[in-house]
């Protein structure tokens, strides 16, 4: 993790389910540093282990709440 991406990592440890999955459906890519390199494979990984914690139906909540 560099410096200047200490931001990013905390904003991504601190964020539920719900917050991630959001981000990851509606902000374009290539506008995104979230998605990019280092951060984009631990925002990934992280995105995976917060869904894994929740039940398939609350993931299914969740889901739906945020749309596509």
């Amino acid at each position: 993790m560099t410096k200047t991406n200490k931001h990013l990592y905390d904003w991504i440890d601190n964020a539920t389910y719900s917050d991630l999955l959001n981000k990851w459906r509606h902000i374009p890519i290539e506008d995104c540093e979230y998605f990019q390199g280092e951060v984009g494979n631990y925002f990934a990984k992280i995105l995976g282990e917060k869904k894994a914690a929740l039940s398939p139906s609350q993931q299914v909540q969740v889901s739906k709440s945020i749309g596509w």
